[in-house]
């Protein structure tokens, strides 16, 4: 059975945006590259399902069912609220990415299309978002606070809005105004790529120098 090209969309996004990811992480610090480890092992495996989606029972021969892609989900969850209550900020992060994986698995499992495949995947991104905060790395945070609060969204509500201000005013932008970041937040929520956002941020930043 074969995905629909929405779904398969979907998928090649995520992929994507998990290469240019790990390859960002590698240029932060001796703990960043420990964490890009994890998203390329989590990214391999991920191209794994991917290249097997088109063959169903090939693909989920002698792997765990549905039910436990979400529960395995909830507890790398769990260990990462743990990990970062306890400031063990990678074990938080590599939890995290694995949550993702999880995700990234059912969402293959159950079809979801694009919009749904983003909407569950930037969903962690509020906890690695948080787990950066708590590091200092306001730059970093602000980046996957956008992301968690644009991509897969019908639309960026007061409640997203307000969140990403936080988020701006500890990251320091004084070159790029709040309200230009919102205008931007506004026009291109939905299906914006991790790597579109990463890009945008990078550029406000680059005016600071």
């Amino acid at each position: 059975m074969s995905m629909d090209g929405e779904h398969a969309r979907g998928v090649a996004i995520l992929l994507a945006a998990a290469t240019v990811f790990s390859g960002w992480l590698v240029f932060n610090g001796q703990r960043r590259r420990r964490r890009a480890a994890e998203y390329e092992r989590s990214a391999l495996l991920n191209n794994q399902w991917a290249d097997k989606a088109s063959d169903e029972e090939a693909q989920f021969a002698g792997v765990v069912t549905i039910d436990d892609y979400l529960g395995r989900a909830a507890e790398a969850h769990t260990k990462a609220r743990i990990a970062w209550r306890d400031k063990h900020y990678d074990e938080a992060w590599g939890n995290l990415i694995t949550q993702k994986q999880l995700y990234l698995q059912h969402a293959i499992r159950e079809k979801f299309s694009a919009h749904e495949l983003l909407a569950l995947d930037a969903s962690v991104d509020v906890h690695m978002a948080n787990v950066l905060r708590m590091e200092g790395r306001h730059r970093q945070a602000f980046l996957h606070i956008m992301y968690a609060m644009m991509a897969g969204r019908t639309s960026f509500d007061i409640g997203a809005a307000e969140r990403v201000a936080v988020y701006y005013r500890r990251a320091k932008l004084t070159k790029t105004s709040l309200s230009d970041v919102l205008d931007y937040a506004r026009a291109h929520c939905g299906r914006v790529e991790f790597t579109e956002i990463r890009e945008q941020t990078a550029w406000w930043f680059s005016k600071e120098e």
